[in-house]
């Protein structure tokens, strides 16, 4: 009888450690979203599904922690939609972004790239633009 209720006791001790540990799975693991914030070189810009070429020196974005992002270099033909410096306004768990006179969504964010797309108004009316970039710095104290 000692050997039964010794087995049993081990059984339940050894079910209620494998039940612990069970519990501890990837899911209670803390991930480190990307941050928008830094200086970002845009690669390109589509709009409407037609790229537009940049002229001259390669434009950047930079985020700042104050809600404020300046663009530096943003020479695209009939996009003059930068006055410095704008705020923008971003939601990281929808992943939703507004900018100057962008409303759009996040549609790849990674400590490398950052590609999102919107609705914008030109010539009167809204057009669809996807900008892709490249992180060139990372965050800033401004």
């Amino acid at each position: 009888m000692k050997t039964n209720l010794r087995n049993w006791f081990l059984f339940s001790l050894l079910a209620v450690f494998s039940f612990s540990l069970a519990s501890c799975g990837s899911d209670d693991e803390v991930t480190n979203t990307p941050s928008i914030i830094g200086k970002w070189q845009i690669e390109k810009i589509n709009v409407n599904g037609m790229e537009i070429p940049q002229m001259g020196t390669a434009a950047t974005l930079e985020f700042k922690k104050d809600g404020k992002v300046y663009a530096e270099n943003f020479n695209f033909p009939g996009l003059n939609i930068f006055k410095q410096p704008v705020e923008y306004k971003y939601n990281d768990k929808d992943g939703t972004i507004s900018l100057a006179s962008i409303n759009g969504k996040i549609l790849k964010l990674t400590e490398t790239e950052l590609q999102f797309e919107g609705t914008m108004p030109i010539l009167g009316g809204d057009v669809k633009a996807i900008i892709a970039c490249k992180r060139v710095t990372t965050a800033t104290t401004k």
